[in-house]
């Protein structure tokens, strides 16, 4: 992978074909869709909240869908054995861009 942005890139249009294909679907085959992917998913939402969130998910317009890339501050890179990972220099910001994000 060339980098964490190629790879989010190719993780948005997958994400984006599967909710295509999901509006391109009638009310039964999503609700069976729903019902075999439930088993695979520890949530503690119902399935009735599941479907209402789907029913919205429906409505709204799909080229409408925001997304928020994070680390939106500067970062560095760290090395563990044969992992590397992200470390924010101001977690605070990246928390308060999160919630800017979802609630404002």
């Amino acid at each position: 992978i060339d980098s964490n942005a190629d790879r989010n890139d190719r993780q948005q249009r997958v994400f984006k074909a599967c909710i295509e294909k999901v509006f391109n679907m009638d009310v039964s085959e999503i609700i069976q869709l729903i019902s075999d992917l439930i088993p695979l998913i520890n949530t503690n939402l119902s399935m009735a909240d599941i479907l209402n969130l789907m029913n919205a998910a429906l409505a709204s317009d799909l080229d409408q869908i925001a997304y928020f890339r994070t680390p939106n501050t500067p970062y560095e890179m760290k090395r563990v054995d044969m992992h590397r990972g992200l470390i924010v220099k101001d977690m605070q910001k990246e928390i308060d861009g999160i919630h800017s994000f979802l609630y404002d």
